[in-house]
């Protein structure tokens, strides 16, 4: 059964498309750029037999309403959007997990809020973007200009072919690739652009983090993934043959099984330690 679509009004009157699946302990998902909530199919299923899993569209993306002003994309208010969701669930303590572009919002989260673990997925690093702009530069000339001048993404993602050599494993079929981009969806510039010029600050406490990387993604680098692990004090994952897009790879059961080991280890040590 699909979940049932919801929404969640944020302070400056957004609309904001979630859902919520499954019980147990929450779990909350955050999509990256040209995504949406869709991105998480296969670890919605597989998550909703052991959480409470609540995923979000984030502003202009999927169900969620797209205001036209390109200052109502910014980084801060998209953080105040899974904030207002959250609320509206009536979530308490939960996981926080963010992929790529939604790995920095989960990032910019932690700075003011205190959760109980979080977990990073090919997450932009906590000294923002400009890695990704300039390494997207070098190998896309003519798509990044694109984007810059047009003040949108999808230039980068406007054939299967440019989807495929920033997203996806190099061994992806032609087939892989033409239904990968046919559900991307434009972004917007503006909270690209606050990527690049705000760095992530230290959180507000200090969760458990767990940082998983692909060691085939064009978009964040290796170093880039074990730059964020050592912020947050832990030893990067590395998924093998997996690229940026690693959620949707064809290996993405065992990135499943590793965040649920990973979260099992921080609920059954967070209860040793209340009973102390």
């Amino acid at each position: 059964m699909e979940p049932r679509i919801q929404y969640a009004k944020t302070e400056d009157g957004i609309s904001i498309a979630y859902s919520v699946t499954g019980e147990g302990p929450p779990l909350v998902l955050v999509h990256g750029y040209t995504g949406d909530v869709s991105e998480w199919e296969n670890q919605i299923e597989e998550f909703a037999g052991e959480f409470r899993v609540l995923v979000l569209d984030n502003r202009g993306h999927g169900q969620s309403e797209a205001p036209a002003d390109i200052e109502a994309y910014t980084v801060e208010l998209m953080v105040e959007d899974t904030l207002a969701v959250i609320a509206v669930a009536g979530f308490e303590k939960y996981h926080l997990v963010g992929h790529s572009m939604g790995g920095y919002l989960v990032q910019r989260y932690l700075e003011t809020h205190d959760v109980p673990a979080a977990i990073l997925l090919a997450a932009v690093p906590p000294r923002g973007a400009i890695g990704v702009a300039l390494r997207t530069l070098r190998a896309h000339p003519t798509a990044m200009l694109k984007t810059v001048f047009q003040l949108r993404l999808w230039p980068l993602v406007a054939t299967p072919e440019l989807t495929r050599d920033i997203l996806m494993r190099s061994d992806s079929t032609d087939e892989e690739a033409q239904q990968l981009q046919a559900r991307l969806q434009d972004d917007s510039f503006r909270a690209f652009l606050g990527m690049i010029t705000r760095p992530v600050k230290k959180p507000k406490t200090s969760p458990p983090v767990l940082v998983m990387g692909a060691e085939q993604d064009r978009v964040v680098s290796p170093k880039e993934v074990q730059a964020t692990a050592e912020r947050y004090d832990t030893e990067a994952v590395m998924m093998p043959a997996m690229a940026h897009d690693m959620i949707l790879d064809p290996e993405w059961q065992s990135i499943v099984d590793t965040m649920t080991a990973w979260i099992d280890e921080t609920l059954a040590l967070a209860s040793i330690n209340n009973d102390r």
